[in-house]
């Protein structure tokens, strides 16, 4: 009776995962995680990358070396069948690959802030036409610029 209660909780469990699930209901499996090679020693590596991967809040050497983890292992963890299989190796390699997106986009936006010549010229340029505006009217009359001053 125990395990016809555990199978029907299984089935169930698997249909509903499936139901919002793009893989076929019979490549997925109940909770269970297989052993990862040695390079993982739990699944916090993988909850990891996915939450830098979906938010880009982690610093960029960790979004290069989660990145370099999930490349490194190519057997499936997850999934069974060799259609599954397949499609969980290349879509570790896509959260790989936005990892490193994402590390390089926090690089060059840090240039972009602190070092690029085209964003300080035109940023100078800005002030100067803002300064150069604010002087013409406050020589053509134009009472307090908005200050309440007069």
């Amino acid at each position: 009776m125990k395990f016809l209660t555990t199978a029907a909780f299984l089935v169930l469990n698997s249909a509903v995962v499936n139901a919002f699930s793009a893989s076929p209901s019979f490549a997925r499996h109940a909770i269970h995680v297989r052993s990862v090679s040695t390079l993982f020693n739990s699944p916090e590596t993988f909850y990891r990358a996915v939450e830098c991967a979906e938010n880009g809040l982690c610093e960029v050497d960790e979004l290069l070396s989660l990145a370099d983890d999930l490349d490194q292992l190519n057997e499936c963890v997850y999934e069974e069948g060799e259609g599954a299989c397949e499609k969980e190796i290349q879509d570790r390699h896509d959260v790989a690959e936005i990892l490193r997106m994402r590390s390089e986009l926090r690089l060059r936006t840090e240039y972009l802030k602190n070092a690029n010549l085209f964003v300080d010229d035109v940023h100078r340029e800005q002030h100067l036409q803002e300064t150069k505006s604010y002087v013409e009217s406050f020589n053509n009359g134009q009472e307090g610029l908005g200050l309440g001053l007069w």
